[in-house]
């Protein structure tokens, strides 16, 4: 049996809790050396659903693996865990995949995903600013203090919240779930943009275009709306 696995430069896992190497020798020819991996055993996606949900590290490499002895460890849907592995190949980018299940994208850390690719959420964080290809279908979306995120065109999210300090930006007629702008948070929605509600909490920021389509706009206190 085959799967892939999200692994850090040096092709470690993700994390820090008995962190496993899966390639002791990179220069050596493939396939890799048989790994036992202790515990609940090597959490790995047998089709690329739920393959970022252990989180997307710094300089991150994905690999196809050949697995052996699957654990009776629960994971996330798409994902098995298994005691005996080795590295088959060194990928470029995730096998393309209808769905890769939740990602949080750790500071500084970068993603690179086929074109039409279904993503759970997405939680953006300090530091990291990732990029999605075009037509991607995204569920709810955090971007957190200091992250950044671009969405292309004719992306389709869920739910919007924006952080102090985080930057969101949204093609031309995107349509999204329910926003929240938190405190210091601020967001400008483009022109045609369909959403569903809108909370702007206070010393939150957000500007509507003409054309845009919303539910139930709520301001709290001390939030700013800017209608242009």
């Amino acid at each position: 049996m085959e799967g892939y696995k999200i692994l850090t430069s040096d092709y470690t896992s993700v994390r820090d809790a008995g962190r496993v190497c899966y390639l002791p020798d990179p220069a050596a020819p493939l396939p890799g050396p048989w790994i036992e991996v202790p515990g609940k055993g090597s959490y790995v996606s047998l089709n690329g659903e739920g393959l970022f949900c252990g989180g997307v590290p710094q300089n991150w490499k994905c690999v196809r693996l050949e697995v052996e002895e699957p654990t009776p460890t629960k994971c996330a849907r798409g994902v098995e865990c298994f005691g005996r592995v080795r590295v088959l190949e060194l990928l470029d980018q995730p096998p393309a995949a209808t769905q890769v299940g939740n990602i949080g994208v750790d500071a500084w850390g970068s993603l690179s995903l086929p074109a039409a690719t279904q993503v759970g959420n997405i939680w953006v964080y300090e530091g990291a600013s990732p990029t999605l290809p075009a037509a991607t279908q995204v569920g709810s979306i955090e971007v957190h203090a200091g992250g950044s995120l671009t969405l292309p065109v004719a992306t389709r999210t869920g739910d919007i919240g924006v952080h102090a300090r985080g930057s969101l930006t949204l093609p031309v007629a995107a349509q999204t779930g329910d926003v929240w702008v938190h405190e210091r948070g601020s967001l400008t929605l483009p022109a045609a943009t369909q959403t569903g509600d809108i909370w702007v909490k206070a010393g939150g920021s957000l500007t509507l275009p003409a054309a845009t389509q919303t539910g139930t706009i709520w301001v709290d206190e001390g939030g700013s709306l800017t209608r242009i």
